[in-house]
């Protein structure tokens, strides 16, 4: 779990050592990271800690090797890491802004990257990508933000693809708009009040991590969305390409 030291990151991967899984804790900062790891083992789960910035690929790599060596082969990946930042694009620090991309996106890379060869070697596997529905449309308030959870958003499709030939399984889900650190930092959110809480998205990766879901394999959920009715229609959403990024044409433009 990455981004497992606060806000969404932290619910996902309390509530999943609930569940009996042997939960791998990764964020930048190892003290609030022993923290969860203490809050799990008292409630009688597994966790291992292993810091790591995501967007390093060594330091990603070290981590993967970390976690497997003290839980085995890991079969569940959630790419939970994030950040945000507002702003005019001419007015930002184009670094600041740029590290929102390699925090959302190249994190999510770097880890998939590291566990997919033992996931299709093993002939299973999971991967969650924390994106949201902030990445299917326009937003000044946050832009870089946006971009980044769009481009992760296609990477789970495109993912799926690549690995249609396999079991291994990818998703993305929206965990809504949770009260977090990084949320209440955007004075798009000052007066904000409809919060959404963090464990519909933690009771959603739980299900997702079960294999109920397999048949809504690359599709983007929310964690309001009713999985039970969209997994009915799931050959009727697979056909009509729902859930997912797409530009739909109008029917007389007949260009590829």
């Amino acid at each position: 779990m990455t981004g497992a030291s606060r806000g969404i990151g932290r619910a996902i991967a309390t509530r999943l050592a609930t569940a009996g899984v042997a939960v791998g804790l990764t964020a930048r900062d190892p003290a609030t990271l022993t923290a969860v790891s203490d809050e799990i083992r008292l409630a009688g789960g597994k966790a291992v800690v292993a810091a790591a910035d995501v967007s390093g690929w060594e330091q990603v790599q070290a981590a993967s090797r970390r976690i497997e060596s003290e839980v085995g082969p890991i079969d569940l990946l959630v790419n939970g890491a994030g950040m945000a930042a507002g702003g005019n694009l001419w007015e930002a620090d184009l670094a600041d802004w740029w590290r929102v991309i390699e925090v959302n996106l190249r994190g999510a890379l770097n880890w998939s990257r590291a566990l997919l060869p033992g996931m299709v070697e093993r002939r299973r596997g999971r991967i969650v990508n924390v994106a949201g529905y902030v990445g299917i449309r326009p937003s000044g308030a946050v832009t870089p933000y946006a971009v980044a959870k769009a481009a992760l958003i296609r990477l789970t499709d495109s993912l799926a693809e690549q690995l249609s030939a396999t079991p291994v399984k990818v998703f993305a889900i929206a965990p809504g708009t949770v009260r977090t650190e990084i949320t209440l930092s955007l004075p798009a959110f000052a007066d904000f009040t409809d919060w959404d809480p963090p464990a519909l998205a933690a009771d959603l990766v739980v299900r997702l991590a079960s294999g109920d879901a397999d048949a809504l394999n690359g599709r983007l959920l929310h964690v309001r969305d009713d999985l039970d009715e969209m997994l009915a229609r799931a050959e009727e959403i697979n056909a009509l390409d729902l859930y997912q990024l797409r530009l739909y044409k109008h029917p007389g433009d007949r260009r590829p």
